[in-house]
């Protein structure tokens, strides 16, 4: 269920959002319950200052009133009922200012707890004039002398508000409240996690199509893939996928139809490789078969078996070459074959390679140009795998050359090493086949006019030596002039060869 592309982004983007969304949630829990710490401090310092500052004031005021009554006449009774009466508008006008600049609401009660004047902002709370204030407030105020809550004074109050109250200098004692209102950040705190969740399911909305889009833009290049690579398992590949977009995943179908290319190219060459050596093994099979029943059979007559055994030995040997070149050519590329590097004169050898021709190049007549800049030049190389890529080719350079055609045998120093061009005038190959060369089994000359005992394979081996030597064979030929074929090997001091074959080894040829 979890191994599809998708299905693991969206597990992913759920787990980062999940985890992200609560450390968040978390961090603004923290922070909106330090800012109501700090903003509750606040509020009763300030109610604080405000309760004390209307008490002094109610204080003083009820000291001025008390101190102007004439004390002596009984006909002046003096408490703090009356005092209330007689200096409500004074009191409302001194309470206002706090309450308006505050935005206060003052309560002023009795001893028994009955509210006599209110002042708040917006004057609504004239309506709880004359009621009374839970018993509990009331008796708490009797004893501590002051009292503070949060709450709505057991209805009185249309919200919550953070109160504090204080016992009044008074006779009978009268209380004064001051409410401030509360910051219910708790509700805020809901609100702010509502609409973080409602933003974070926007955004998972979001972030969920976004996956969509792009797991298909993955999805879809993939499953071209493979449906393209279960054509390969049955031996079809002409399947492309698309190469739309751009990105990593437009690279990746560009290197996949390069591989499909590089298949059907592989699957071709093997099918010719087997069309190859099928022909080159059942030819000489047929003929040596043909001629050896003919010879049992008395079709052919006694004195002419020397002649066809001839042809029988040289058919078989052909059949040998070609099963030693596969043995050769399959230990090179399973790296059982080890190249030992050392000093050798190729100089020495190249000459010695074209005298063992010496027979070959006077029937054609060739113009022979060897052209070295040394008398011998050294290098560092595996002395028999350079024989083997030297003799394969001056023999085709000298096979394919035009009677009385030049053959040219170059060794020029090139920096750190030697350059080493076989060239030969002659039938040459066209631009179209000489990319082909190299492979296996492959042979420019289709009918085989020229090259009957030719395996296919020499150039190819002899490319995969030169690779293992740290360069590359290069071919460049023009149809009816020329072929010639370029490889490099990295020069060594004669010192160096002398120590290796000892002094005797430096004589010419």
């Amino acid at each position: 269920m979890f191994k599809s592309v998708f299905s693991r982004f969206i597990i992913a983007f759920t787990l980062i959002f999940v985890i992200s969304f609560s450390f968040l949630i978390v961090i603004i829990r923290v922070l909106v319950k330090d800012y109501s710490a700090q903003v509750t401090t606040s509020r009763f310092e300030n109610a604080e200052i405000a309760v004390n500052s209307a008490k002094n004031m109610i204080d003083g005021l009820y000291s001025e009133y008390y101190a102007d009554m004439d004390t002596d006449d009984p006909n002046n009774e003096i408490n703090f009922e009356t005092y209330l009466n007689s200096e409500r508008g004074k009191l409302e006008n001194a309470l206002s200012g706090y309450a308006i600049y505050s935005d206060l609401v003052i309560l002023v009660t009795d001893h028994k707890g009955i509210i006599h004047l209110t002042s708040d902002a917006q004057g609504k709370y004239k309506d709880i004039q004359f009621k009374r204030i839970p018993v509990r407030s009331r008796n708490e105020i009797l004893l501590e002398g002051r009292y503070s809550e949060m709450g709505d004074l057991g209805g009185l109050l249309d919200a919550e508000y953070d109160t504090i109250a204080l016992r009044l200098a008074t006779d009978p004692a009268g209380t004064v409240f001051v409410c401030i209102p509360h910051d219910d950040l708790g509700t805020v705190y809901q609100d702010i996690v509502k609409t973080t969740v409602i933003v974070g399911f926007l955004v998972m909305a979001a972030g969920v199509i976004v996956i969509i889009f792009l797991s298909e833009q993955i999805r879809s290049p993939l499953r071209s893939m493979e449906r393209a690579a279960r054509s390969f398992a049955k031996g079809d590949f002409t399947v492309r996928v698309p190469e739309t977009g751009g990105g990593e995943i437009a690279e990746l179908a560009v290197v996949f139809n390069n591989m499909a290319a590089s298949l059907a190219e592989l699957e071709e060459q093997r099918s010719s490789f087997l069309a190859n050596v099928s022909h080159d093994l059942r030819t000489p099979m047929t003929t040596i078969s043909g001629f050896i029943d003919g010879i049992l059979d008395g079709v052919i007559p006694e004195e002419k078996h020397p002649y066809y055994l001839a042809i029988v030995r040289e058919e078989v040997g052909r059949l040998s070459r070609l099963v030693r070149t596969l043995l050769e050519l399959s230990r090179i590329q399973a790296g059982d074959r080890k190249f030992t590097f050392t000093p050798m004169d190729v100089h020495k050898m190249a000459w010695q390679i074209l005298v063992s021709n010496e027979k070959r190049i006077n029937d054609k007549k060739l113009d022979v140009d060897f052209d070295a800049d040394d008398d011998a030049m050294y290098v560092l190389a595996d002395s028999d795998a350079i024989h083997q890529v030297l003799y394969n080719l001056i023999d085709n350079a000298i096979k394919f050359a035009k009677d009385e055609g030049v053959l040219r045998i170059q060794l020029k120093n090139e920096g750190g090493k030697v350059r080493v061009t076989i060239y030969n005038e002659g039938h040459g190959v066209s631009q179209e086949e000489l990319p082909h060369l190299f492979d296996r089994f492959y042979k420019a000359d289709k009918s085989r006019g020229l090259d009957k005992a030719g395996t296919g394979l020499g150039l190819n081996i002899a490319r995969v030596i030169i690779v293992a030597h740290g360069d590359d064979i290069k071919a460049e030929s023009e149809e009816g002039k020329y072929c010639s074929f370029t490889f490099c090997l990295k020069k060594t001091t004669k010192e160096q060869y002398l120590q290796e074959h000892g002094q005797d080894s430096d004589l010419e040829i």
